[in-house]
């Protein structure tokens, strides 16, 4: 490897090109399913609506059974007061409780045709999601070695590189310096980067949600780092 263009960390091989298109793809179909808090957020209204129900049978219970000891007692009866006392309050909180169900279980029931609908698309979506994330494992080894190579013989390293990472650290910031390497590698070679200057290129603008969200985060790390 010579000491300028072959040593550019843009210049990637056919192949791995072709991983971080497949990787790029998973991570598109990946961005239009349910993220993993958004399924645990309506897993969470479903058990919300069971525990209500749940509530309300024990308040329902315990009217009942309030209302037995209130038939076979006498006002005085120290029983008898009690069980008055459960009466009423069960009767409050089986209202309380029940007035809360509707909306309950309309979230459940929207929570639970969203997960089905999630669980289908995932379902449909499979061999895209499984060749992505086996691409990017792939891929990300490949850009260490690629970085590494060009490290151990040092060689130029191009200026958006050097200017956004500088050299590699050591102690408790180098793995840190790697992953971000890494991730900025990934980025360039997803969407075609060869800018000479400009790390992450251009801001990307229109409907790249999710190249916006990634550019948006490598952007942050890098402010941190510096």
């Amino acid at each position: 490897m010579s000491h300028d263009a072959e040593a550019h960390l843009g210049t990637l091989k056919p192949a791995w090109r072709k991983l971080a298109r497949t990787a790029q793809a998973g991570r598109e179909a990946r961005s239009a399913l349910l993220s993993d808090g958004e399924r645990a957020a309506r897993m969470m209204a479903i058990r919300q609506y069971h525990a209500a129900l749940q509530q309300r049978q024990e308040h329902r219970d315990s009217v009942l059974a309030a209302a037995r000891i209130l038939a076979r007692t006498e006002h005085p009866d120290q029983a008898h007061q009690q069980a008055a006392h459960d009466f009423e309050t069960g009767l409050r909180r089986d209202k309380t409780v029940t007035e809360r169900l509707t909306a309950l279980g309309n979230r459940a029931a929207n929570a639970r045709a969203e997960l089905k609908e999630d669980d289908t698309a995932r379902a449909a979506k499979k061999p895209i999601l499984d060749a992505g994330d086996e691409a990017e494992e792939q891929l990300e080894g490949l850009l260490r070695g690629h970085l590494a190579e060009a490290l151990s013989e040092r060689s130029l390293l191009p200026v958006w590189f050097v200017t956004a990472l500088g050299p590699v650290p050591s102690g408790e910031k180098n793995r840190g310096w790697w992953n971000l390497a890494a991730a900025i590698l990934a980025y360039r070679a997803a969407y075609e980067i060869t800018d000479p200057l400009v790390t992450l290129g251009a801001h990307p603008t229109g409907d790249a949600g999710l190249r916006i969200a990634w550019y948006e985060e490598l952007t942050q790390a890098l402010r941190r780092w510096s």
